[in-house]
């Protein structure tokens, strides 16, 4: 009984050791999960925009909505403080100054995403076209407030 009981510590506190080594992320890690994940976002919401009128069947895009919506949640923590600069990030000072607005607008863009998922898995063509608008608009509120412009 008394093995088991050390090796029981021994596993836990490997496990809280190795948590915070993986949440040990650098400012500049942080800038560039962030601006990668953003861009695989544009990847997948910017050619879908201009596929909507061609296409009838819109279930392929439920996977992509999805995985949207889980970055959308991990978003504010990729915006630790020390990562105001560097990596060209275009990060405005309000995502520090108001982080209770970003995190609501990062959690109002998942909620949307999810949504939009939801219609596309269902295939509802109107529904998902009705909602890609009004998860683009989500993305546009968060880049307007908290993004400067491109140089």
């Amino acid at each position: 009984m008394r093995a088991y009981r050390w090796g029981l510590l021994v596993v836990v506190a490997f496990g809280f050791a190795s948590a915070g080594i993986a949440s040990a992320v650098t400012p500049e890690d942080a800038i560039v999960q962030r601006q990668a994940g953003m861009k695989k976002n544009g990847d997948y919401l910017f050619p879908l925009g201009k596929k909507l009128s061609s296409v009838s069947d819109v279930a392929e895009f439920a996977p992509g909505a999805r995985d949207v919506a889980a970055f959308a949640k991990e978003i504010p923590s990729l915006f630790p403080p020390g990562s105001e600069t560097g990596h060209k990030t275009r990060a405005k000072a309000e995502i520090w100054s108001d982080t209770a607005q970003f995190k609501q607008d990062a959690d109002n863009l998942s909620t949307q995403m999810d949504k939009l998922a939801q219609l596309a898995a269902a295939n509802d063509k109107p529904g998902f076209v009705a909602q890609f608008k009004v998860a683009a608009d989500a993305c546009n509120t968060c880049h307007n407030k908290f993004r400067a412009p491109a140089p």
